[in-house]
Formats: structure tokens, C-alpha cells, sequence
């Protein structure tokens, strides 16, 4: 599986979003997102990322998004489905108040892409996550920070663990959260680590390579529970920047039925080798 096509089968597809927000509802509740990795490379990176994030708890968040972006959404002919709609317009803000954080003026707007990918402002990179009632945004300067990406994920029910183990996970991965950790043990929480820690690889590289790659191209080798930490290494080539072998660390954290990965990359990484 391709990640372009992840949104095929993965929990948080339309049908699902849709039955969740009709039993649930949505609210939103802002808060400031810490994403800390203890790894002292890796810590002093995240030093450099402003993040924003809130719930989504009901359907008066979509009004007060839309008034909060309004005429700017209208203008940029958004017409989503309405709660395809409130992820996009909560991402949109949460990447806004990260960015209030780091330049000014504020940025009012965060365009899309060809590819629907954000557009962040020159000198900018950045990443936006959303499960089904949690949105986040993480921004950081291009010279401190080279290559950024976060993802949050509600635990997979065990019906779609059964169906996405094998192509988002290899055996080994899954045995690594197993020794790592009690905490870690349980298929569900292995494999949406191991899908989540590869979106938010995905999310880190796709920037600097415009390729889109299968999600076992890509191996957890390492895993230290204690620190929430753990280290990828490409299984192919993404690219010639990102041969096969390559390796770089992550992390990670467990919050209830969540979890929530991270990559970050020095600025150096944005250079062209010579």
C-alpha cells in the first residue's frame, strides 16, 4: 500500500468519520501541543517547532471556523464535505496559531498544494495531523529545522489491525514493541505506532522528494520505550538525497486511546549533497 492511497483503508476514512461525529459530535478546545523527545539531538531540534493543537467536540466548531477564516475560505472554493471541511479549516488554524509563535505578521492563510499537501511560507516548513477530534499543527524556521513531520492517531480497532498488519508492519517491527515495552505490546498500539510513525516520516521526506512510496519501504529497527524514542531506516531508495540504509531518529508518545509521532531533521538536510 502506497501512502497516496492510505485513506483507502485506514479508520479514519469518510463512512468512519462521519459515524463518529453523528454519535460523538464535535467541540474544540485549544491548547498548546509539547511534542518532547528526549534523544539530546533530537530535543534540541524540537526546541526549534512551534505547535498548536485543539479537540473537536461539536458542530459549532465548524461555524466558528468558518467565521474565523471567512471571506478567505469562500475565495479558495472550499467545499469539502462538512466534516472533511472542519478538519481542514481546524488544521489551517492550528498551523496558524503555531506560526503567530515564530513569525509575524500573522499568516492568514495556508494554501494547498497540487497535491493538497500545505504550502507553507518561504523559509517556513511545516506538518498538520488530524484524527477523528484532535487536529495539530507543527512549524519551524527552514534554518533550523530542514524537514518536519507529526502525526496523531486514534488506537486502530482490532478488525483493521488484522487487515493493515502486514502492509504497513514487518514481523521484526512488531517484535520490537513487543520486547520494548508492556505498554507497547498489544497489536493495536504496535501497529498504529508503526502506521503512525511512518506517516509522520512520510510527511518529513515527501517535501524534499515529491515521491510517494509504500509504507514497508521504510523499518522501525529500534525502539527505547523509556525515553519514547525510536530509530527508521529506509528499506529503498526514496530518492538520491534518501538512498536505502538511510536511517534518522523519531518519537513518540501514548496518550489514552492516541498516539502521536514525530520527525525532525536538522537544516542541513534541505542542502544538496555535493
Amino acid at each position: 500500500m502506497r501512502w497516496k492511497d492510505r485513506r483507502a483503508i485506514h479508520p479514519t476514512g469518510t463512512m468512519f468519520l462521519c459515524a463518529m461525529r453523528v454519535l460523538f459530535g464535535i467541540r474544540w478546545v485549544a491548547h498548546r501541543l509539547l511534542y518532547h523527545l528526549p534523544m539530546n539531538a533530537a530535543r534540541d531540534a524540537m526546541d526549534h517547532v512551534a505547535t498548536h493543537a485543539m479537540q473537536l467536540r461539536s458542530d459549532q466548531d465548524l461555524r466558528w471556523l468558518d467565521d474565523h477564516f471567512a471571506p478567505d475560505v469562500d475565495a479558495r472554493g472550499v467545499t469539502f464535505p462538512v466534516t472533511r471541511r472542519c478538519e481542514f479549516l481546524a488544521g489551517r488554524y492550528c498551523a496558524q496559531q503555531a506560526l503567530q509563535q515564530i513569525v509575524s505578521p500573522p499568516i492568514p492563510w495556508i494554501p494547498a498544494g497540487h497535491d493538497r499537501s500545505p504550502r507553507w511560507p518561504d523559509g517556513i516548513v511545516g506538518s498538520i495531523t488530524h484524527t477523528t477530534d484532535y487536529v495539530a499543527a507543527a512549524v519551524a524556521r527552514s534554518d533550523r529545522i530542514g524537514a518536519l513531520g507529526i502525526d496523531s492517531e486514534s488506537l486502530l480497532p482490532a478488525t483493521v489491525v488484522r487487515e493493515m498488519a502486514a502492509l504497513v508492519a514487518y514481523p521484526e517491527e512488531l517484535a520490537l514493541f513487543r520486547s520494548a515495552a508492556p505498554s507497547l505490546a498489544e497489536a493495536r498500539v504496535a501497529v498504529t505506532l508503526c502506521f503512525s510513525m511512518k506517516e509522520s516520516l512520510f510527511k518529513c521526506l515527501y517535501p524534499l522528494t515529491q515521491r510517494y512510496v509504500d509504507f514497508l519501504s521504510a523499518q522501525i529497527i529500534a525502539v527505547h520505550a523509556e525515553t519514547g524514542t525510536l530509530r527508521l531506516t529506509l528499506c529503498a531508495a526514496w530518492s538520491d538525497r534518501f538512498p536505502a540504509a538511510w536511517a534518522c531518529d523519531g518519537g513518540f508518545r501514548l496518550d489514552g486511546s492516541r498516539v502521536h509521532t514525530w520527525v525532525a531533521l536538522p537544516a542541513s538536510s534541505r542542502r544538496m549533497p555535493s
